[in-house]
Order: structure tokens, then C-alpha cells, then sequence
């Protein structure tokens, strides 16, 4: 046998009782599944990947990394590499992935790494990898700045903003494909069956500002939802300046969205 090769072998039983199932162990495995994803597919399974405790640690990076941080912010210094260095540990990346990752020498985070987690938080908004294909791109670039202040809150199911924000983007194709141009109008447009699906408050308000918000109006609208949930001085949460007590009303945004 002059070129051996190690084939590994696992039945479909035991793949499926793992954590994260194939993908995950075609992660840790370094081995190819299938042909190189293109990049809205890369978003959808790294997306996939993201566990709850794994959402948390990104929002707490940069939520430490100051108020009105970015994630490229957090990703920025040692904070940024003890980051990827759990994702690693964790089976986001794998091993081998590492030299990509962050410089040998300086241990500073390489753009491909950043992008690469960016991505990963804008896939959390969509139901698979051909939705993110097909949402126009102004629509995907407004939610890539926003999906670091998204992952301050997900872990938190009282004031997580990805089911909305996915209901969001399935009002507006909804809306594109019937013809539909004030979103407000969608409760009253009944479907071919007699009875459209039911629309979120906040979920519609999301959408009118994702489809026709400037992009530095959208980012202030969620950093300022993010805020309200901080503590004051005293210990308790500012929510109640919103018009909503309630963190699964309408998404307190002033002007923006509100």
C-alpha cells in the first residue's frame, strides 16, 4: 500500500445524537462535506452553530468593550482573541483554522475571523441560506451593522430581537410578493386561502424601518433598545421610560421605531 488512507466511519445513528449533528462533526473532523459553500451559505451554517451560551459571550464582549461598541470593536485586542479562542475551544472554528484566525505573532484577530463571526450573527436573522440570497443587499448590509447590538440581548428570551427581526424579513418578502407597499396594510390583505398570516406590531414596525430606515437611523434604534435594558445606578432596568413597559412590545426606538 504505497498511499494509505484514513477513512472515518460513523453511523447516521450516532451523528444525529450529537450536539450539533453532522455539521458539527464535519467541523471537528476537518474534513470537506460537500463542495465550498458560497457565502450566504457559510452565514446560514455558521449561523446554526451559534449556541445560546455562545450568543451570550459575543454580547458580553461587546457589551465590555463600551456602550455604543461595534462588534468589530470587541473583536479588537485581547478581548477579540480570548473570543475566537473559546469559539475555537467550543467547535465554531476548528484547530486547524487557526493561523486564518489571528496573526502567529501578535495574536490580533484577522479580518477574515471578524467577517467570518459578523456573517455568523447576520445569518441568526434568517430561515435559511436562500432567504439571505435573496433579501436585497440594503436590506442585509442595515442588519450586519446591527447584529452586534442583536447578540447583547439574545440570550435573554424577555428582550431577544431575532424572532422579530425574522419575522421582519419574512413581512417584507410577503409584502413584495403580493404587492404591498405600506406594510401597515398587511393585516388586512388576506392570502389566496382567505386568511394571511399574522403580523407582530413591533414585527411590522421592523420591517418599515428595515425597508425604508436610513442605515444610521436603524443602528441608533437598536443600540437604543439595547440601552433600556442596561441597569441604572439604583439596579433596576430603564425599560420603563419606554411607551412599553413590556420588552416583547413594540421595540422602543423614539422616532425610529416606536
Amino acid at each position: 500500500m504505497q498511499q494509505p488512507v484514513l477513512v472515518r466511519a460513523i453511523p447516521n445513528e450516532e451523528l444525529d445524537s450529537l450536539p450539533g449533528g453532522a455539521k458539527w462533526a464535519i467541523r471537528k473532523t476537518n474534513v470537506s462535506g460537500t463542495a465550498a459553500l458560497s457565502g450566504s451559505e457559510r452565514a446560514a451554517a455558521d449561523a446554526g452553530q451559534l449556541s445560546p451560551e455562545l450568543m451570550n459571550d459575543i454580547g458580553r464582549t461587546i457589551e465590555n468593550t463600551g456602550p455604543n461598541a461595534t462588534l468589530a470593536d470587541a473583536l479588537s485586542g485581547r478581548q477579540g482573541t480570548a473570543l475566537v479562542n473559546r469559539l475555537i475551544a467550543e467547535g465554531f472554528f476548528n484547530e486547524q483554522e487557526r493561523p486564518a484566525l489571528m496573526d502567529g505573532k501578535t495574536g490580533a484577530i484577522t479580518q477574515a475571523a471578524k467577517d467570518r463571526i459578523g456573517k455568523a450573527l447576520l445569518g441568526q436573522f434568517f430561515e435559511d441560506s436562500d432567504q439571505i440570497a435573496r433579501t436585497p443587499a440594503a436590506i442585509r448590509n442595515k442588519l450586519e451593522r446591527v447584529a452586534g447590538s442583536a447578540a447583547r440581548v439574545a440570550s435573554d428570551p424577555k428582550w431577544t430581537l431575532i424572532p422579530d427581526v425574522r419575522q421582519a424579513v419574512n413581512l417584507i418578502e410577503y409584502a413584495n410578493a403580493h404587492g404591498i407597499k405600506n406594510l401597515a396594510d398587511v393585516t388586512a390583505q388576506p392570502d389566496m386561502f382567505g386568511a394571511a398570516p399574522e403580523w407582530s406590531e413591533r414585527g411590522i414596525q421592523l420591517a418599515q424601518q428595515l425597508r425604508d430606515g436610513k442605515p444610521n437611523d436603524v443602528v441608533a434604534a437598536f443600540r437604543k433598545y439595547v440601552n433600556l435594558k442596561e441597569p441604572t445606578m439604583f439596579g433596576e432596568s430603564t425599560r420603563s421610560a419606554a411607551r412599553t413597559r413590556s420588552p416583547r412590545g413594540p421595540m422602543p426606538g423614539a422616532s425610529v421605531i416606536g
